[in-house]
């Protein structure tokens, strides 16, 4: 059940920050330097892989897309429910 959830908020956060970063056209280079990180790790995130971005990071994204405060909450939420989970140990062999 644990395993489900940390997917479910690691895919909703992707989405949500692919469909930002579309909405402004930006590339995902772009998204990577605005961040400070490599674009392999915006492409993950946006996949919904396991990556380590922190909620600095997101600010920073929120920043650079425009996001709302609704969006930013929502955004650093999904993070805290996936930071959550891994803090908990949580994975499939659980």
């Amino acid at each position: 059940m644990s395993v489900t959830g940390s997917t479910l908020s690691r895919r909703a956060l992707g989405r949500e920050l692919r469909r930002l970063r579309m909405a402004v056209g930006m590339q995902q280079a772009e998204a990577a330097r605005a961040a400070e990180t490599s674009p392999q790790s915006i492409g993950r995130t946006e996949d919904g892989r396991s990556t380590r971005l922190t909620s600095f990071q997101i600010n920073a994204l929120c920043d650079t897309y425009k996001a709302s405060d609704d969006e930013r909450r929502t955004l650093l939420g999904l993070l805290q429910e996936v930071r959550s989970f891994r803090e908990r140990g949580g994975g499939w062999w659980r």
